[in-house]
């Protein structure tokens, strides 16, 4: 079976396109070296990323050739268009979260911060990572009564640099926990079947 045929089977298999939470994902050809290349159509304005996108184009293609009686490993796809979309309502969403963190808390310290702005990255095989700029204003520490004496605000900052050294998604969980409800749903972006989301903070220079 040609190439061209196996496509025209695979836009029939999904009657015209993979649909994933909105975003539609259009096969228009597939190369000599058997990699399938696919367009975006995004209608309903859904944030997205090449990386989720593929792994569900690996879903459908593994159940598209057992259908057809193709063996293909492995099976390659690219996708026209941007790495990732994030579009407003989500982009705000964020911001606004971020900048109500307003405490960042470690052990028994606790570092007051101004929310700066966000960067994006999708890393590797499988993460999602949000950098969380940050002004540190003051830091404090927890002390055996219960009550909180200030402390050296450089010191804080680089002992919450050795934290984050230890433990890739240790502030995440303890300071950043409402991103894994802010992100689900977003299946087009993170597939949380087999991705993961993590925050870094990164301190400007105060």
């Amino acid at each position: 079976m040609t190439n061209e045929k196996i496509v025209e089977f695979y836009i029939k298999f999904l009657k015209g396109s993979l649909d994933i939470n909105g975003v539609k994902i259009i096969p228009y050809k597939m190369d000599s070296d058997n990699i399938m290349y696919f367009k975006v159509d995004n209608p309903d304005d859904v944030s997205y990323s090449e990386m989720s996108l593929k792994g569900w184009i690996t879903e459908s293609l593994d159940k598209f050739y057992n259908f057809i009686g193709i063996e293909r490993d492995p099976l390659k796809s690219e996708i026209l268009g941007k790495s990732y979309y994030m579009n407003d309502e989500l982009t705000n969403e964020l911001h606004d979260f971020f900048k109500s963190v307003n405490q960042l808390f470690f052990y028994n310290y606790n570092i007051e911060v101004e929310h700066l702005g966000l960067s994006f990255y999708f890393i590797g095989d499988n993460s999602f990572l949000i950098e969380n700029y940050v002004k540190p204003i003051k830091a404090s520490i927890k002390l055996t009564n219960g009550k909180f004496k200030k402390i050296d605000l450089n010191s804080a900052v680089e002992r919450y640099k050795e934290m984050q050294k230890h433990g890739k998604y240790d502030e995440t969980e303890e300071n950043y926990l409402q991103i894994d409800t802010i992100l689900d749903g977003e299946l087009a972006l993170i597939d949380s079947e087999w991705m993961v989301e993590y925050v870094v903070t990164k301190f400007e220079e105060f």
